[in-house]
């Protein structure tokens, strides 16, 4: 087996303290301090920012009383459509029943009328 010399060793160690070190550069932490009343423009955005988020929530409130009342609005229709196309069933079988009343008259009639001539 083919043992590293003293001098790789320590190369190879330096590679591995310059490797950890870059590596914890990548990784430390970020820390973000923002005091009040600093005139920064992004302290500026942030105050912005979160008084926006602040006012959404009356406007979010009334979006959900709107939505409810669209809800409701809805289930109106629908009952409204179901009572609409009761009625329109029903109309249509009254219409279909004196169709068939007015064709069964007509038939009479016109036999009336046959019986009629052939007795004159």
């Amino acid at each position: 087996m083919n043992h590293p010399t003293r001098e790789e060793f320590n190369q190879f160690k330096q590679e591995v303290k310059e490797e950890v070190a870059h590596l914890a550069q990548q990784t430390e932490p970020i820390s973000l301090k923002i005091e009040r009343g600093l005139p920064i423009p992004e302290a500026t955005l942030l105050q912005n920012l979160m008084t926006m988020v602040g006012s959404q929530g009356p406007d979010i409130g009334k979006l959900k009383s709107d939505v409810a009342a669209i809800k409701n609005d809805v289930e109106t229709i629908k009952s409204t459509m179901a009572t609409y196309e009761a009625h329109l069933k029903q109309t249509e079988k009254l219409t279909e029943v004196t169709h068939k009343h007015q064709l069964e008259i007509l038939e009479k009639q016109t036999l009336i009328l046959q019986m009629l001539q052939k007795g004159e």
